[in-house]
């Protein structure tokens, strides 16, 4: 494996791990909104989560076809 696929490996690895915490936040904003039954933005919560959840699992499978 040269130097290059495991710098990219490494970014694919960093950014999942991203991703998987800003969905986890976005979870826990929602949970938050609900239990304190405040009107806030809970569509826009669930498209972002949504978008977030797909690119996880795209750059997830990425990263684990460059290992």
């Amino acid at each position: 494996m040269c130097f290059c696929n495991n710098v990219v490996h490494r970014a694919l690895t960093q950014l999942v791990a991203f991703l998987l915490l800003v969905t986890v936040t976005t979870q826990a904003t929602y949970i938050t909104l609900y239990a304190a039954d405040i009107a806030g933005p809970r569509p826009l919560i669930w498209v972002l989560e949504g978008i977030l959840v797909t690119l996880l699992a795209a750059f997830a499978g990425a990263s684990l076809t460059q290992s």
